[in-house]
């Protein structure tokens, strides 16, 4: 009688402890002035919404921007940085199908005039259950990389635009 309770308390505890990972519900209601009382802005047009090419008029200072577009490694470099965020987003996606492994091996033994031949093949299929939550925490924290990975080229763009439209000046 015993046993059957400690059995029945441990299978309980067991099943609920697969809980313990929750999905993050962000906070939806936000006070109202949160970062102070909100000021009226009545000019809408700012540096933020222009265009470059559109800012920058001179021919040549665009020729100029362009080269130094093409030709930075850092902007080269953080687009390659994003592709690879990409791909390592695509590989923990992957991780929740089941992987399968074939290998074959042969040896060819020779002693005392005698040959022996052996031959292998092996086959592996395994799969991983997300219990804790690892794989999808994997595939989050790459889709964050990603993300952040994405806005880096665009940040380094707008950076460098300013900067060869200063040096100009």
């Amino acid at each position: 009688m015993k046993n059957k309770i400690i059995m029945t308390a441990l299978a309980g505890l067991l099943l609920t402890s697969f809980g313990a990972y929750r999905k993050y519900q962000p906070v939806t209601e936000v006070r109202t002035a949160l970062y102070g009382n909100d000021i009226e802005a009545t000019d809408t047009a700012s540096l933020a919404t222009i265009a470059w090419h559109e800012f920058f008029t001179d021919p040549d200072l665009r020729s100029l921007i362009d080269t130094a577009l093409v030709n930075n490694t850092d902007y080269q470099v953080a687009q390659l940085r994003t592709e690879q965020a990409l791909a390592s987003l695509g590989a923990a996606k992957l991780a929740y199908f089941p992987s399968l492994n074939l290998g074959d091996d042969g040896n060819i033994t020779r002693y005392d005039g005698l040959t022996t031949k052996t031959y292998n093949v092996g086959l592996n299929a395994s799969c991983e259950v997300d219990i804790f939550g690892k794989l999808t925490a994997a595939k989050r924290g790459a889709a964050a990389a990603a993300v952040s990975a994405d806005e880096l080229p665009a940040l380094l763009l707008s950076i460098m635009r300013l900067g060869e439209g200063n040096k100009f000046l």
